[in-house]
């Protein structure tokens, strides 16, 4: 019933033992995962580029390790304290654990245990804090929004 729950069926769908599995590849919101994706953020100030994943395509699993590579609008990297959230957006509920992030220099990071520990649609969320011209601190961000079957 969770499984169910979780994002929409597909009746042709392959079944498991515990019901109709959770589809949701054909759902506009969602992008297919390939190296080096790149979205570029709300406000146009970063690029944010998903260089690999482990697994490829994300999967259902709290082993989810991203290397991500984020650079401003010019091109140069920045280094930043950015923050990293997953949430399922149809459910409105994040993981109880937190990404733990590396910063590698040079504009890279590694996302270890992106936790997505159920199918359906999911949104994650990269922050980077930015000063505007009066030096306050602001922050923008970019998201990737991908489909975890199960």
């Amino acid at each position: 019933m969770l499984v169910m729950g979780c994002g929409s069926t597909n009746n042709d769908s392959p079944k498991s033992d515990a019901g109709p599995l959770v589809t949701c590849e054909n759902d506009p919101r969602v992008v297919a995962y390939t190296p080096n994706l790149a979205k570029q953020s709300e406000l146009k100030t970063f690029t944010a580029t998903l260089v690999s994943a482990d697994p490829a395509p994300p999967a259902v699993s709290s082993e989810n390790t991203w290397e991500v590579r984020i650079a401003d609008a010019s091109g140069a990297p920045i280094d930043a304290n950015v923050t990293v959230e997953p949430y399922m957006p149809d459910h409105g509920h994040s993981p109880s654990t937190n990404v733990q992030i590396t910063a590698k220099g040079g504009g890279a990071y590694e996302f270890a245990k992106v936790n997505f520990f159920m199918p359906g649609v999911w949104w994650v969320t990269i922050t980077v804090p930015t000063a505007d011209a009066g030096a306050s601190t602001q922050a923008d961000f970019a998201r990737f929004v991908f489909c975890l079957p199960g």
